[in-house]
């Protein structure tokens, strides 16, 4: 089976939505996306604070625009960014710094500081990434020295 490009509507896979008695609605249409996901272990919280628990990014990118999901521990985060330029959003997302990506992740300020270190922890591992040539599949992020070289 070949792959699929990007948002490619997948043939057959369109299926009728509900119907009611008197109308008929639309199809909904399936798509696939090429999604990217690693897994951030080892990310330090800060000094004497101990390390996250480990944090799963996942990303959709397509056409100068993407969305972002983040989880760790049980809680996950999402944001949409309409428009990225002319760069991906991984590019534009490791560009960022974390108070701008956890304001996108978060308004709940009780998780506030701790969406900010995972934030930091994405930013990081998102650097890391971009100055690795491997795979997400074949990519160890270790983010122990890096975290605590900005502590």
């Amino acid at each position: 089976m070949s792959a699929l490009p990007n948002d490619a509507l997948v043939s057959g896979a369109s299926v009728p939505a509900a119907q009611d008695a008197n109308k008929v609605t639309a199809r909904l249409e399936i798509r696939t996306q090429t999604v990217q996901c690693f897994v951030i272990t080892g990310a330090s919280r800060g000094p004497g604070l101990g390390v996250l628990d480990p944090i799963t990014v996942i990303l959709t990118d397509t056409w100068g625009q993407g969305r972002l999901i983040v989880e760790s521990f049980g809680s996950a985060w999402s944001a949409y960014f309409g428009s990225v330029g002319p760069q991906t959003l991984r590019q534009f997302l490791a560009s960022c710094d974390e108070d701008y990506l956890g304001d996108k992740l978060t308004c709940r300020m009780q998780e506030e500081a701790y969406v900010r270190d995972v934030a930091r922890a994405v930013i990081d591992g998102l650097r890391e990434w971009e100055v690795n040539t491997s795979t997400f599949a074949d990519l160890h992020l270790n983010l122990i020295a890096a975290a605590g070289a900005t502590a």
